[in-house]
């Protein structure tokens, strides 16, 4: 498990299940670069973001991920198996470059999005508000027919073009699967939201070594912080002679 002490496992836990879904993701990604400041994590952009949580849960949890999912179309319930090892890995580096895109009449230059804007995100509930939000941070020099237009004068169709051509910037900012399901043939696509899926993980676990330390602790009389210095497969030795 990537070298952490179960104290550390349980002491972002302690800290994530009180604080907001984007703080939490900040506090994975240290797990994986300890080394590397608040504000450089928060700066990754998301494809960047995605992969780093798509490595620390191979190094926490191994390659295997399932997940469970409902046919868009009749409800059959799918079960979904995928190594984490085939959708690839990316080094932890700041990318703030500026890029200039190009989609019909509409040309800007554009950064891809970051923590940062997931933060300013974090308050609204509308869609149409969040995206619009966020191509006014990430959008420069707009223009239609190279005339400097603002973002207001877009209509639908051009802001969705718009959207396509910055995520096809980075394919990994939106990781989808193509399903298909064996009852009713009926094909989707579904997101794998790595955040929310890893911390769901991460919670299960801390609160399985939780239950471990009160087991221990209730039968031997050991300390929280003695149990917690063992190795795993020691608690595990002990709370297999307690169960048998």
């Amino acid at each position: 498990m990537i070298g952490l002490s179960a104290q550390r496992i349980l002491e972002v836990w302690e800290l994530g299940v009180s604080i907001t879904a984007e703080a939490r993701t900040q506090a994975l990604l240290g797990l994986l670069a300890p080394g590397l400041s608040e504000q450089a994590l928060t700066e990754l952009v998301l494809g960047e973001r995605n992969m780093n949580l798509l490595e620390l849960r191979r190094q926490l949890f191994g390659s295997t991920l399932q997940a469970y999912v409902k046919c868009t179309a009749c409800g059959e319930a799918l079960d979904l198996e995928f190594g984490v090892d085939e959708l690839g890995f990316s080094s932890i580096h700041n990318v703030s470059e500026i890029n200039s895109i190009s989609t019909g009449s509409i040309s800007a230059q554009v950064r891809l999005p970051n923590g940062h804007d997931l933060i300013a995100l974090e308050s609204l509930n509308d869609i149409k508000d969040g995206r619009h939000l966020l191509f006014s941070r990430c959008v420069q020099d707009l223009h239609r027919d190279e005339v400097t237009i603002d973002l207001n004068e877009l209509d639908e169709n051009e802001l969705d073009q718009l959207e396509m051509a910055i995520s096809e910037l980075d394919p990994r900012m939106e990781i989808m699967f193509d399903l298909r399901c064996p009852q009713c043939a009926h094909r989707w696509q579904s997101p794998l939201e790595i955040s929310s899926f890893l911390w769901h993980e991460y919670d299960v676990y801390a609160r399985q070594l939780l239950e471990t330390v009160h087991i221990l602790a209730s039968t031997y009389g050991w300390a929280e912080a003695d149990i917690l210095a063992m190795s795993e497969r020691r608690r595990q030795f002990y709370l297999e002679r307690i169960i048998q």
